[in-house]
């Protein structure tokens, strides 16, 4: 429970309910229950980051606005993904109304994340 000392503002958060209870009981004009607060907007673009993926190997992760999630990840003996097939990977194949056809639409990794990942494989960007 979370409770909010009425002179100051002050939020204390997940004291125990039966202690918030009795407060709140026993000092009206001191503390009230605090409102929760209001979730984060889900995200209306794709957000990039670094995560680690199988046996603790180091990849770029993507998660798109609709919940779903792509990990690339950089296998060893294999050698590292150009920038471009990254975008190609992570990109989304969508209708093209003028041409009439489904396009593929690279999606680009950030400068940051891209510099990030090179640097754990010794690569160069």
């Amino acid at each position: 429970m979370d409770i909010k000392v009425t002179s100051t503002g002050n939020i204390w958060r997940r004291i125990d309910d039966g202690v918030g209870l009795m407060l709140i009981d026993a000092l009206p004009s001191v503390f009230e229950r605090a409102k929760a607060p209001a979730p984060a907007p889900p995200p209306t673009h794709p957000v990039f980051c670094l995560s680690a993926g199988a046996q603790g190997r180091a990849g770029i992760s993507c998660t798109y606005p609709s919940g779903e999630s792509r990990l690339l990840i950089h296998a060893d003996g294999f050698a590292l993904p150009t920038r471009e097939a990254a975008a190609d990977y992570f990109g989304n194949t969508v209708w093209d109304g003028t041409e009439g056809k489904h396009v593929k639409k690279p999606l680009p990794v950030p400068d940051a994340i891209w510099k990030q990942f090179l640097l754990l494989y010794g690569g160069k960007g």
